[in-house]
């Protein structure tokens, strides 16, 4: 009788556990294919720089209940005339504790849209950044709802204007130096030594450019000694811990040039060269890369919902 029992939990437990990975492979896609369509990728932008995919995030922003930094997701910004949208919600900690730290977790817009009426739907590069952000705020709101709380509050944040020089994230660092971003509950300044991490992913959902050949189902992740020694570890320990088995790579292809380039080459820049801890996830650049090739069917799904759980995971032991 008790090992009935204990087979059907187990069996119950393994059900569960291929249900919830269904639905995020679920939620990954139905992101990618609007994020790509014809409507969202082929939009411009209106007068205030937002576009359609502004629109989009701002959307599933709402869906997660997470808290606005003002009236709204959006942050407008201008630099040198040109004008842009970050998109920034958080997910507020447990707030009977005296404890106001929080982690950053960003990744960037991608908008080329159609040029001489051809597509560029930017699958991989990068609404596989955005869908996975959002899929991880999804997995932290429903955390919240089943219980779970954390002493650390999460910002979600889509960089804005990254081709034209980082604008998006310089503006929010400058916010951040002077004292300017306010806290959506407190109202209280967010200083920069109250942000425990800053975690960035940069295109994450194809395996085009495998480090090893024989290996598809890996993840560069770069700066891991940055964070402090106690959570140097942890994301290998996750990886095993939860079953995820990728191949985790910490250089750029071997690389140390490379390796140090990639690292500082995106919206994570800012932070980096303020010493906040900062972890970079990708897959790596491939030929698809800005062209109209780059499309959904371009992604391998269960590795990018690996890669997402994967870094779900590891942020969870950050807070």
């Amino acid at each position: 009788m008790h090992t009935r029992t204990g087979f059907i939990t187990v069996a119950l437990f393994f059900l569960t556990v291929n249900i919830l990975q269904a639905q995020t492979v679920e939620n990954l896609q139905e992101s990618i294919y609007e994020l790509c369509s014809w409507k969202i990728a082929g939009g411009s932008r209106d007068g205030y720089g937002a576009t359609p995919t502004t629109n989009f995030v701002e959307r599933k922003m709402a869906e997660c209940s997470l808290k606005t930094f003002g009236k709204n997701y959006r942050q407008y910004f201008t630099s040198d005339g040109i004008k842009g949208v970050n998109v920034i919600g958080m997910l507020e900690g447990y707030r009977t504790v005296a404890n106001y730290n929080y982690v950053i977790v960003g990744t960037h817009f991608n908008n080329i849209g159609i040029i001489d009426r051809k597509l560029y739907p930017c699958a991989d590069y990068n609404a596989s950044g955005m869908a996975a952000m959002l899929e991880i705020a999804r997995m932290f709101r429903q955390q919240r709802e089943n219980g779970t709380m954390y002493n650390t509050n999460i910002i979600f944040v889509v960089f804005d204007r990254f081709p034209e020089g980082r604008l998006g994230s310089t503006y929010l660092w400058n916010l951040i130096a002077n004292y300017g971003l306010l806290d959506p509950i407190s109202h209280f300044s967010i200083p920069a030594d109250r942000i425990k991490a800053m975690i960035y992913i940069d295109q994450i959902g194809c395996t085009l450019a495998p480090v090893h050949k024989d290996r598809e189902d890996y993840i560069i992740a770069l700066g891991e000694k940055s964070l402090p020694i106690y959570r140097q570890g942890v994301l290998s320990q996750c990886n095993a811990d939860y079953g995820i088995g990728l191949e985790i790579n910490d250089s750029y292809y071997g690389s140390p040039n490379f390796t140090k380039t990639f690292y500082r080459w995106g919206d994570q820049r800012p932070f980096v060269d303020h010493n906040i801890p900062t972890m970079l996830f990708t897959s790596g650049i491939t030929d698809n890369n800005n062209t109209t090739k780059d499309t959904p069917d371009t992604i391998n799904w269960e590795i990018f919902r690996k890669r997402t759980e994967l870094i779900f995971r590891f942020i969870e032991k950050l807070l």
